[in-house]
């Protein structure tokens, strides 16, 4: 069995090859990236922390001069104004001057250390700015993964209007769709944590469309309804992955995975997919 893809002659084991080796390039560098820009996330969390506690610094350290600087010229003010009157007055005033002088020091020395923070704080900002365009970059790398899964998309189109009634090659597309939609479901459960209603949409969107070409091949997807007891027939569309022990006949809590079976014009069905379900006896 031959098709053509990409102007290339190809069989279908060697195009289902390809696509499986570009699925999984496409899974390792969106794990990657993910990886990467929840890394970063952290790194400029603490940064920008970091950074409002020393603005917040700066500004009071800015009050607490501007108040002392009041302070000194109403002192200043006050002992122009009596120091006529008394002797005392005077001396009063000489020590309080060298009060406030000991503290204009201390203020100087504290806006020196202001400076410095100041110029870290500008430093800190480059590093942000530096930050911000990996984040594009990481953005950008998100948007081509997405764009290869739209791809992907149109090639099991070319491929489906070239498929025949073979039972084993619909068989074999089907199973390859059915590895996308794995694909398409992982990353929409990674998005709809971090605000990604967008993405969320779009892979929907993609997820039904490859549903669709199921569809017509007679390839549909099927789950198992909480509380259906197990007995032999059904054990042969589910795989148990948990089992919880009883005196009771064993029954379907929960379906974890979805199955997926292949209708043949004659009647007969075939399990491409066993549906994974926890079950209990009790």
């Amino acid at each position: 069995e031959f098709t053509q893809v990409g102007g290339q002659i190809l069989t279908l084991g060697a195009a289902f090859a390809s696509l499986q080796a570009r699925q999984a390039e496409t899974s390792k560098s969106l794990r990657e990236a993910s990886e990467r820009e929840l890394a970063a996330q952290v790194k400029l969390n603490t940064l920008q922390e970091t950074l409002n506690r020393e603005t917040a610094r700066a500004e009071k350290l800015k009050h607490e001069r501007a108040a002392a600087e009041a302070a000194l010229k109403s002192l200043q003010d006050e002992a122009e104004r009596h120091s006529a009157a008394h002797a005392a007055r005077e001396s009063e005033r000489q020590r309080t001057l060298e009060d406030l002088d000991d503290l204009i020091l201390g203020q100087g020395s504290r806006a020196e250390r202001l400076k410095a923070e100041i110029k870290d704080l500008e430093e800190r900002r480059a590093e942000f700015a530096q930050i911000e365009a990996r984040l594009q970059n990481w953005q950008d790398i998100e948007a081509r993964l997405r764009g290869q899964l739209i791809e992907l998309e149109e090639k099991h189109e070319i491929l489906r209007h070239g498929l025949g009634s073979d039972e084993s090659t619909v068989i074999m597309f089907a199973n390859d769709i059915i590895k996308r939609l794995d694909l398409v479901d992982a990353l929409m459960s990674r998005y709809a944590g971090q605000n990604g209603g967008d993405v969320v949409s779009q892979l929907r969107t993609l997820r039904h469309s490859f549903e669709d070409i199921l569809l017509q091949h007679g390839v549909s997807e099927f789950d198992v309804d909480p509380g259906t007891e197990v007995d032999v027939p059904l054990r042969k569309r589910i795989t148990i992955v948990e089992s919880l022990p009883g005196k009771n006949k064993p029954r379907v809590v929960e379906s974890c995975r979805s199955g997926f079976i292949y209708s043949r014009e004659e009647g007969h069905e075939v399990v491409l997919r066993k549906v994974e379900v926890r079950i209990s006896s009790n």
